[in-house]
């Protein structure tokens, strides 16, 4: 979570200055140490570069390149060719290309940036030196064949800054002295052998490597102090501290920043406000995820789905740890114009990147997983993760930050097609509910004991709770990408919607008597139709063809129900075709009179209509058992009724379709005579 603290002591001139300080990042003295070896790097290439000029081939480098390119012990050839592979320029941009794209999915939008701009930075001098100093020098390769500039070497300048600048990156990011220590030999390493395997291939002279090391230097020195630059302004992400309306310096106040929010951690009131104010690069890529403003910026749901996803993850640790070591919410703020989430305050220091954080992060993020909660906030494959952590002085360690700031399109491993299937794809806070409730009841015995009764009711309220909320926040966004996953799942899952098709249509008659009967039940009490006349029609559905043409009627909705366009208009006739086909067998057959009503039933004009989208799932009401009047404008009627916002009846529509309503002097509910004589 915090990136930067700063103390703020109430006089706005300290602040200003202790901010300016803060977020410039780089020393004077740095920066001195920086300048002077730039310039005495360039001088050297410069001095180098005009010297082969006039002394393209003297015999130390001659004897230099004749001496290693004959190295002939067993596998030299074999290791130098990888080398000059693992080294070349295509090889670093796909490791570069991959590793950017990567890391703008999982969310360090700003280390993204700087690999780019670091890729861009050693393209620039790569190119620059092909043009200056290749033809300053004039030198050509070794091997005849390459006319190619032979001064400076490319490989060793890629080499040096690529390994260089993942070495400053591992260093700064606080990798472990286990992994960091190997890292460095590893890349001290790959930059030596790089040279030499160039000389050994024949493809530039000693003092060409040279020339590409100090230029590697050089460029490396470069992107270090513009990824430095780019860490103190805060690229792309908003204002200064010093320039937030919303942070408001005050006596006793710590400010820690984080990159989409701006967290006041106030001692005396024991809070942590945390204060979200993403930067347009975040705010756009969740626009682009789901199409909607940054949840926790615009909509209140949103926050209130973090309130209890943050109880619920404090009850799985209370069960998991026997006390909870969740930052609970203790009330949501408006500051500056910008929501903000009050969480308690948890005195101590943040984790180090060290083991024991490590295994807490492991056990916790199994823990969480397991029961449908999201992880990458605390994932231990996350390299921040740690910072989300705050260790107090008895040695406990507490989750203090539980919300995401970027959307990404992987879920957790093992979790893909349970993403899918909800629709939680591209994945954002995203919380199984369906698996938590699942964990719940496997482990119901061991929850109960280890929290109470009292807090047991709790835990599920939040389940509850939080699930209305999540549902609001999601349902108020758009998510063309969710929505359209989420039915493309359901289309290719065949077993389920066979199970699910097959569970519908077993009792389709029923349903759809149900429907009818129900919408007959609504006339009556709205004074359309009298209740005798109700029973009676009642009692017409219930006919055997009647009933026949129901149970078609129920299967055709449900088939509309289970499966969207295109499969509903293509499965639909199909299931009109193959009962006409079987009654056409039968009636071949000899089966009688009974097989042509069965063939009647099944008519083409149902198929035909059957197609049409949407409508299509009530193609038997054109079937002669219920081609009826009154049968089809109920079924129009309880459809109409559905619309939401109330379009039916605020159009008017409803008036045309469904019979008046006509009440008598005393208030007597009888049916208009006009629509008795239209119900047949």
């Amino acid at each position: 979570m915090a990136i930067s603290t700063t103390n703020y002591t109430g006089d706005p001139a300290d602040a200003s200055y202790e901010l300016a300080r803060q977020f410039r990042g780089i020393s004077l003295r740095g920066f001195v140490l920086t300048v002077v070896t730039i310039v005495t790097a360039a001088a050297l290439l410069m001095v180098l570069a005009w010297w082969l000029r006039t002394h393209p081939f003297e015999s130390f480098d001659i004897n230099g390149l004749d001496s290693i390119s004959g190295w002939d012990w067993t596998g030299a050839d074999a290791l130098f060719s990888t080398i000059e592979v693992f080294t070349a320029a295509w090889f670093g941009a796909i490791i570069g290309g991959v590793s950017i794209a990567y890391l703008f999915i999982r969310g360090h939008t700003r280390l993204a940036i700087g690999l780019t701009v670091a890729a861009a930075i050693v393209g620039g001098f790569a190119i620059l030196a092909d043009y200056t100093l290749g033809e300053l020098v004039g030198r050509s390769r070794p091997l005849e064949a390459a006319e190619s500039a032979s001064f400076p070497s490319g490989h060793a300048l890629g080499t040096t800054a690529f390994f260089g600048f993942a070495a400053y990156l591992a260093i700064t990011h606080g990798l472990r002295r286990s992994l960091l220590i190997p890292l460095l030999i590893f890349v001290a390493a790959s930059i030596s052998v790089a040279g030499i395997s160039r000389i050994h291939q024949e493809a530039h002279y000693p003092t060409d490597v040279v020339g590409g090391y100090l230029l590697g230097i050089i460029a490396l020195l470069t992107i270090v102090y513009v990824h430095r630059w780019m860490e103190s302004v805060r690229w792309l992400a908003r204002p200064v501290l010093g320039r937030d309306v919303a942070v408001v310096p005050m006596k006793g106040v710590t400010v820690a920043d984080s990159y989409a929010s701006v967290v006041m951690l106030d001692k005396k009131a024991g809070t942590a406000t945390k204060i979200f104010n993403p930067p347009l690069v975040i705010r756009l890529i969740y626009w682009m995820a789901f199409q909607a403003k940054f949840p926790y910026d615009a909509n209140p749901a949103a926050l209130e789905a973090a309130r209890y996803r943050r109880e619920i993850a404090g009850y799985l640790t209370q069960f998991r740890f026997g006390k909870n070591l969740v930052a609970p919410i203790v009330g949501l703020d408006c500051i500056g114009g910008r929501p903000a989430i009050v969480s308690r305050l948890i005195e101590g220091e943040e984790a180090p990147n060290d083991d024991a954080a490590q295994e807490f992060l492991t056990e916790v993020s199994l823990l969480f997983a397991s029961a449908g909660l999201p992880i990458w906030q605390l994932n231990p494959r996350n390299p921040h993760a740690h910072t989300n952590i705050i260790r107090t002085p008895n040695g406990d360690q507490y989750v203090v930050d539980f919300e995401s700031a970027v959307a990404t399109p992987i879920p957790l491993r093992g979790q893909m097609r349970a993403a899918a299937k909800l629709g939680n794809l591209p994945v954002f806070d995203d919380v199984d509910f369906d698996r938590l409730r699942a964990f719940v009841q496997v482990n119901e015995t061991e929850i109960r004991e280890s929290l109470g009764p009292n807090h047991y009711i709790r835990f599920q309220a939040a389940i509850a709770k939080g699930e209305a909320c999540t549902k609001a926040w999601q349902g108020a966004e758009l998510r063309l990408a969710s929505r359209m996953i989420r039915i493309t799942y359901a289309m290719l899952n065949w077993k389920a919607l066979f199970v699910k098709t097959k569970s519908s249509i077993s009792d389709a008659d029923v349903k759809a008597e149900a429907f009818l009967a129900k919408g007959l039940d609504i006339w009556v009490e709205e004074g359309r139709i009298t209740q005798e006349r109700a029973q009676k029609l009642k009692a017409d559905l219930r006919t055997d063809e009647a009933h026949a043409a129901m149970s078609h009627l129920g299967a055709h909705l449900a088939i509309t129900a289970v499966f969207r366009f295109p499969f509903g208009s293509i499965l639909r006739p199909l299931w009109t075709i193959v009962f006409l086909m079987r009654g056409l067998y039968k009636a071949i057959r000899g089966g009688g009179k009974a097989c042509w009503k069965f063939i009647i039933l099944h008519n083409p004009l149902v198929i035909l209509l059957s197609i049409i989208p949407g409508f299509g799932g009530f193609a038997y009401l054109t079937a002669k058992p219920l081609r009826r009047k009154i049968i089809i404008r109920l079924m129009m009627d309880r459809i109409g009724r559905k619309i939401p916002f109330r379009l039916y009846s605020r159009s008017r529509i409803d008036r045309l379709v469904a019979p008046a309503i006509h009440k008598t002097p005393g208030d007597t509910q009888v049916e208009a005579p006009a629509e008795v004589g239209q119900s047949n």
